[in-house]
């Protein structure tokens, strides 16, 4: 029986990409039981679901579903770029040798 589940992160499953908050059902690939194990995906109870105008993927929270619309009026590099986690700025560490004292 075809299993519907949530997605917890993005990923590529089955050559299609798959949207943190989707809700899609497993296809039977030899990679669905690591998926859950792992915390890619987790079953989906049922529920409300929002349909993404522009794509017309499914998802689970309104707040998902408007991320997708505004990601799919977005360039490649501009995706990449909102995905990509913030770098938090570092001192050297000469700088913070010299700050210390006994």
């Amino acid at each position: 029986m075809p299993q519907q589940v949530l997605a917890m992160r993005d990923f590529g499953y089955n050559r299609a990409q798959v949207r943190r908050g989707q809700v899609f059902t497993l296809a039977g690939c030899r990679n669905d039981g690591g998926l859950l194990r792992h915390g890619h995906v987790k079953a989906f109870e049922g529920g409300h679901t929002y349909q993404c105008a522009v794509c017309g993927r499914v998802y689970a929270a309104e707040g998902f579903r408007q991320r997708c619309g505004d990601m799919d009026g977005m360039s490649e590099a501009e995706r990449l770029a909102e995905q990509r986690p913030t770098v938090v700025e570092r001192r050297p560490a000469v700088q913070l040798a010299q700050g210390w004292q006994r």
